[in-house]
C-alpha cells in the first residue's frame, strides 16, 4: 500500500501511517492525527529526545502561517491526549433540539433529573420479565418540557442541534464532543440503552463513556461514589 497519495488539483500529499510509525516527513499546513489517545511516542536514539507524535505534528506546520491540526479519537481516560487538548479549546458540547419547545439539550449523559416533578428526562427505557430492553418503549424526554421523542425523532433532532462551546471566545482552538445519540444513523437508541444496562463493569462502564457518551473514563473502586 502506498505511503502517500498526491493531489495535483490541491498541490498537497496526503500521508497514511500505522499506528506508532513516524507520521509525516514534511512540511504540511493541515493535518489530521486520528485515535491520538493511541499513537505511541516517536522512538528517539537519545531517551531525552522521545516527542510526542501531536508535538511533532505541530513542528512540522509552524512554518505555515495558516495552518490547521485536527486532532480526534475516542477520549480514553481523563488526561489522555484528546481530552486535555478539548480542554483548552472551546470545549464544545453537542446538543439536540427538542422538536416541541425547541430548546437545546446537551448528550453527553443519558438522564436528566427533572426536579419539579420529581421525575427522570433523557433517555428511558422499559425491560421485559427477562430484563431485556423493550425497544418499543425507548423514548428521549425532553429535560424543559417533558415532551416525549422517539428513535425515528432522533434524526430531525440532530438536524436541527448544535454546538454549544463553554468558551465560544477561544476560535484559534475549537474543540469538539460528541456521542452516539448525535448519530442516529449508525447508533439505534436501542444499543445505547442496552451499553447502558451492560455497564456493570469496568469494561462495560468503559466502553459506555468512551464509545456511547464520547467522554473519558476513570474507574472508581467499588463503593466509590
Amino acid at each position: 500500500m502506498k505511503n502517500s497519495y498526491h493531489m495535483p488539483s490541491a498541490q498537497s500529499v496526503v500521508y497514511f501511517i500505522g499506528g506508532g510509525s513516524q507520521i509525516i516527513s514534511a512540511t504540511a499546513n493541515w493535518c489530521v492525527l486520528d485515535e491520538s489517545d493511541f499513537v505511541e511516542l516517536q522512538n528517539a536514539e537519545d531517551e531525552d529526545k522521545n516527542m510526542s507524535q501531536l508535538k511533532a505534528l505541530r513542528l512540522r506546520m509552524q512554518s505555515f502561517k495558516q495552518r490547521m491540526l485536527i486532532v480526534c479519537s475516542s477520549p480514553s481516560q481523563y488526561g489522555g491526549v484528546v481530552h486535555s487538548n478539548w480542554k483548552r479549546g472551546s470545549m464544545g458540547e453537542w446538543h439536540m433540539r427538542c422538536l416541541h419547545c425547541g430548546e437545546l439539550s446537551p448528550v453527553k449523559q443519558l438522564a436528566f433529573y427533572v426536579e419539579a416533578n420529581n421525575s427522570f428526562a433523557g433517555l428511558q427505557w422499559k425491560k421485559d420479565d427477562n430484563g431485556e430492553v423493550v425497544e418499543d418503549s425507548i423514548r428521549w424526554i425532553c429535560p424543559h418540557c417533558l415532551h416525549e421523542h422517539t428513535y425515528h425523532d432522533a434524526f430531525q433532532m440532530n438536524e436541527q442541534g448544535e454546538f454549544k462551546h463553554l468558551r465560544p471566545s477561544n476560535t484559534l482552538h475549537r474543540s469538539f464532543q460528541v456521542g452516539a445519540l448525535a448519530n442516529p444513523s449508525l447508533w439505534t437508541w436501542r444499543e445505547i440503552a442496552q451499553a447502558q444496562e451492560d455497564a456493570t463493569d469496568g469494561d462495560g462502564k468503559k466502553y459506555l463513556a468512551n464509545t456511547i457518551l464520547g467522554m473519558p473514563y476513570k474507574h472508581r473502586a467499588e463503593g466509590d461514589m
